[in-house]
């Protein structure tokens, strides 16, 4: 994990850091670095390479946390990345309410809280 500011060299490090050999998986909050990441990492290779995993912060929750273990009870459709409605803060946080939408769809800033 690297923690530092904007523009001090962390993602020329991790792409340095890359090979061919070892499997890595990439997690990355924003979307626009998620891009940055890959256009970069593509640029090194030529290709991208396929023992190299990058996601989004949320995709990395919804696919790698969530899916193999609550998926099948919740039945969710996917992420919904608008905030929820300030009446479901009065839902208990028991209540599947509370994590997904009307269309079955997970509130993308409450996944962590139901994995919790």
């Amino acid at each position: 994990m690297i923690f530092a500011v904007a523009g001090s060299g962390k993602t020329t490090r991790i792409v340095s850091a890359l090979d061919l050999e070892r499997r890595f998986l990439l997690i990355t909050y924003t979307d626009s670095n998620l891009l940055n990441l890959r256009s970069k990492i593509i640029k090194r290779f030529g290709f991208f390479p396929a023992n190299i995993v990058l996601n989004s912060y949320f995709t990395f929750l919804h696919v790698f946390c969530y899916k193999p273990f609550l998926q099948m009870r919740m039945r969710s459709k996917g992420i919904n990345f608008d905030q929820p409605p300030q009446w479901s803060l009065r839902l208990k946080r028991t209540a599947d309410a509370f994590y997904v939408d009307g269309h079955h769809r997970l509130y993308h800033n409450r996944i962590a809280t139901l994995l919790d």
